[in-house]
């Protein structure tokens, strides 16, 4: 574990690197519900620092998130209100964070969820995230792979990764790492990839970036799990009807988005 934190100035340097010279931070978070737009909070958070030789170092931690833990959240997650008695605010866990994930790059499994709340949280709490290279396990399976969801647990079935502790923060970036390696080794067999091969975009991670990570975090996060969605359709006239549909695409007609 490095022993102080640094800033991240050098990405040029680490976009040119390859893998296997460059730490790698993988980062999971459970919360309260699923859009930090409306207030919910990070109830719990866990980072895996993978070092270039391959040790590995990791942290977890309960957070008081301030606020009610909702029904559809507890029964994904099981995180109880009394279970999160005593534990710290947020911003008294951002120093150790930031020495943990000093100097590397971050990987998660749909980023922009997780790392949205991550940023979120840093902005209440008057601090800055730095700004690093991202990885996203979601967009290498589809970049690389045609499995029928995408889905941590459904990757994991795949590459034949056991997942002994879903739904908890540090269960689900344990298996993110063993999700990350089977898709580079089943991906890139003939060499260990460029790190600028690997990382999303930025405008993936900003508020109007791509049209994906336009939509509300809660549909986004549904989509790049490939899960159907429930929906109530209204007519012109005003009757309603339950509809499950398939998005294939997200398209933009002038300031509008339309789910296909």
């Amino acid at each position: 574990m490095p022993t102080a934190a640094r800033q991240f100035d050098d990405v040029e340097r680490v976009l040119a690197s390859t893998l296997d010279l460059i730490p790698l931070v993988f980062v999971d978070v459970e919360t309260t519900g699923l859009d930090p737009a409306r207030g919910d909070r990070i109830c719990e958070i866990a980072l895996i620092r993978r070092e270039p030789n391959g040790s590995t170092y990791e942290w977890s931690q309960l957070i008081d998130p301030q606020r009610p833990i909702s029904r559809g959240a507890y029964a994904v997650n099981r995180i109880s209100s009394s279970m999160l008695k005593g534990a710290p605010l947020f911003q008294a866990v951002i120093p150790e964070m930031n020495e943990v994930a000093s100097g590397a790059v971050w990987v998660a499994h749909n980023a922009p969820f997780d790392l949205g709340f991550v940023r979120s949280e840093y902005r209440k709490a008057r601090r800055t995230l730095i700004d690093r290279p991202v990885v996203d396990t979601v967009h290498l399976a589809r970049r690389h792979f045609r499995f029928p969801s995408n889905r941590l647990s459904e990757l994991a079935r795949q590459f034949g990764v056991t997942t002994p502790e879903a739904h908890r923060a540090l269960g689900d970036c344990r298996t993110t790492l063993a999700v990350f390696e089977s898709i580079i080794n089943a991906a890139y067999k003939s060499g260990s990839p460029q790190i600028s091969d690997l990382v999303l975009h930025a405008d993936r991670l900003k508020p109007r970036g791509d049209l994906w990570t336009m939509l509300p975090p809660s549909l986004e996060q549904m989509l790049a799990e490939s899960k159907d969605i429930e929906l109530t359709y209204v007519t012109a006239t005003g009757a309603r009807s339950v509809r499950r549909v398939t998005v294939v695409d997200v398209v933009q007609r002038s300031r509008d988005l339309y789910l296909i």
